[in-house]
């Protein structure tokens, strides 16, 4: 047969006949093994063929059984389709069809050699006899060709499922696409993206009422430093929508392009915001914070002392708000949909007119430290110190905080002075007396003790603060006391104690008992009793001529405590003592032996203190 002969067209109308003359055969297909019969049936016409043969044919059928790949479901094995192609050339010339037995018997040989060792001898030997292969071809030539039924049939099938497939996938598409055309119409395309939220397919509608819904529970809180607030939608009026921007980007879509949705970029609905200002004035009128009347006005920064040392600490910021920058913070979250404000963040609050950077300020405190840094000592005697305190010169200063300015303040150093005074002076003060004998007795004494002349001290002190003067002194005094311990116990170790029950005289210097004695006191029969109380000596003279009605007595010492009342010798007494100030007492003084009176006053001084008491006063504590 020539080469023409292989052309697929004539080979199609090979199989048509074919397929005729089977469609009489009820089986639908054959089996491997029947197409194996039917070359077999092919084959015996044929002359018997020699045993050479016989076994490359039997071992390319095996070879061919094992190199199956994986298109068997279309072709039977290797061997079956060699002899399938032998038989289908119909018009193959002997020549040809001994060519093509050569080259199935050399595949056969090659395939042996691989797979099937033991075999390698019979298969050259198949190989090297050509005539008997000549011979067996020769015979198939002459038979009819066979067509595979099943191969054949399975191929018109595909292309039939083929063009049935195409057309309905046709008209899929085509219903596919005036669906969604229509479906476009009144809802959103595909892979409409707004504001980050997929809303394919859904109605403008629903998507409007669905944004929207993100922002009905919107509401905006109001942080003040002295309280919050609320305001809500219906407090303003406020409307916020979405439904502008939604049908626009409804409208921008066309319908019969759907198709190109699918290369659009996300969408952005913006809000519109509306509110009714009138409402908003006017809640802003009813919140209790924002009145007048509930106001704290901002103070300047203060300066205080710190450990002794003037530091700016600052002001009070105050609660007076400016409402009309408030009002526009409000509108402007409003228009963001913001929910929170911080007014004192925002800068909502009136200032004061200075802060505690302010130069002004900072020159004050400087000013302050000149005066706080002073030591200024008041003197008690020789071993009692008082330093005033930077925290007390502080006080004596006046500071304007509205222009930052400070001076020394008379009215303030007086106040200082009088307390200072009120905690240190003793004079006319109550004071704790151990007695002789051990008792203690509260006293009270309007010439012994301390007393600052506090008008005095006032001007001294203004003028210490003024100079800045550091300086160690005494207090301007209108009376000394002879040692002070701060507790009133002035009276010290050297004083003269009268004990006028037992008519006793007790005299002691640095604390040591220098006289005891008896004494004679006023006649208290007569109402010249001597009188208790505490005292100091006031005068110092010797040779004194006592003078009173009816009488004119000369004295050699007098020491005069209490007014009129003093200590002198009595020359006229001849005894001393006992109840003897009954009948010859004295008109009040407290006379002394001669002895005594010479000693006491030879060692005693102005300002010596001098107790008296009778155990019957009411002032002893038990």
């Amino acid at each position: 047969m020539s080469e023409e002969h292989k052309d697929p067209e004539v080979l199609d109308l090979i199989i048509d006949e074919e397929d005729e003359l089977q469609r009489e055969s009820k089986s639908e297909a054959e089996t491997p093994s029947d197409t194996e019969s039917s070359v077999d049936d092919v084959k015996s016409t044929v002359d018997e063929p020699s045993v050479n043969d016989t076994v490359t044919k039997d071992n390319a059928a095996q070879t061919s059984d094992v190199a199956m790949s994986d298109d068997v479901k279309q072709t039977s094995d290797a061997a079956q389709t060699d002899d399938s192609t032998q038989t289908g050339d119909v018009a193959m010339s002997e020549e040809e069809a001994q060519k093509s037995a050569s080259v199935s018997s050399d595949d056969a040989e090659k395939t042996v050699d691989t797979n099937h060792s033991e075999t390698a001898e019979p298969i050259q030997d198949a190989g090297s006899s050509d005539a008997a292969n000549e011979h067996d071809l020769s015979g198939i030539g002459h038979q009819e060709a066979f067509v595979d039924q099943k191969a054949f049939r399975q191929k018109k099938k595909v292309r039939r499922a083929l063009v049935a497939t195409l057309i309905t996938l046709g008209v899929i598409l085509i219903t596919g696409y005036t669906a969604m055309v229509i479906l476009c119409t009144s809802h959103f395309q595909p892979n409409t993206v707004i504001n980050g939220v997929d809303y394919s397919f859904r109605s403008p509608e629903s998507v409007q009422q669905e944004i929207d819904a993100r922002r009905a529970d919107y509401q905006i809180h109001v942080t003040l430093r002295n309280g919050e607030f609320t305001i809500r939608p219906s407090d303003i009026g406020l409307v916020i929508t979405t439904a502008a921007d939604v049908q626009r980007i409804k409208e921008r879509q066309n319908p019969f392009l759907w198709f190109m949705a699918y290369f659009d970029q996300p969408n952005d609905a913006a809000y519109v915001i509306m509110y009714d200002e009138n409402k908003l004035d006017a809640f802003l009128d009813s919140v209790s914070y924002l009145k007048p009347d509930n106001m704290e006005a901002p103070t300047n920064p203060m300066i205080v002392l710190n450990d002794g040392v003037p530091e700016i600490r600052k002001g009070n910021a105050g609660t007076t708000i400016d409402r009309d920058k408030l009002k526009l913070l409000i509108e402007d979250r409003i228009r963001n949909l913001n929910r929170e404000i911080s007014a004192d963040f925002e800068g909502c609050y009136k200032k004061a007119l200075y802060d505690e950077n302010s130069e002004k300020v900072k020159n004050c405190r400087d000013l302050i430290a000149s005066y706080t840094s002073l030591k200024i000592t008041y003197l008690y005697g020789e071993d009692i110190r008082f330093m005033l305190r930077a925290e007390d010169i502080y006080n004596m200063l006046d500071i304007d905080l509205e222009k930052y300015y400070c001076a020394v303040s008379a009215r303030k150093v007086e106040y200082f002075v009088d307390q200072f005074a009120d905690e240190h002076d003793t004079f006319g003060k109550d004071r704790i007396f151990k007695t002789h004998y051990g008792k203690k007795l509260r006293l009270n004494s309007s010439y012994l003790g301390w007393e600052i002349d506090r008008e005095a001290e006032v001007k001294t002190l203004i003028m210490n603060i003024s100079r800045r003067e550091n300086i160690e002194r005494e207090p301007v005094f209108t009376h000394k006391g002879k040692i002070y311990t701060g507790d009133c116990s002035d009276i010290g170790d050297t004083y003269v104690e009268l004990d006028l029950s037992v008519q006793k005289i007790y005299y002691y210097v640095d604390g040591r008992l220098l006289i005891e004695d008896d004494v004679i006191s006023g006649n208290p029969n007569k109402y010249q009793n001597t009188p208790s109380g505490l005292y100091e000596i006031y005068g110092m003279r010797q040779n004194v001529v006592l003078t009173g009605p009816g009488y004119a007595s000369h004295v050699d010492y007098w020491m005069p405590f209490n007014g009129e009342i003093g200590l002198h010798d009595a020359y006229w007494q001849s005894k001393f003592g006992g109840n003897l100030y009954l009948t010859r007492g004295s008109h009040g003084c407290v006379n002394l032996t001669h002895s005594t009176a010479q000693t006491l006053y030879e060692t005693g001084f102005r300002g010596l203190p001098v107790i008296c008491y009778w155990r019957t006063d009411d002032n002893f504590i038990n």
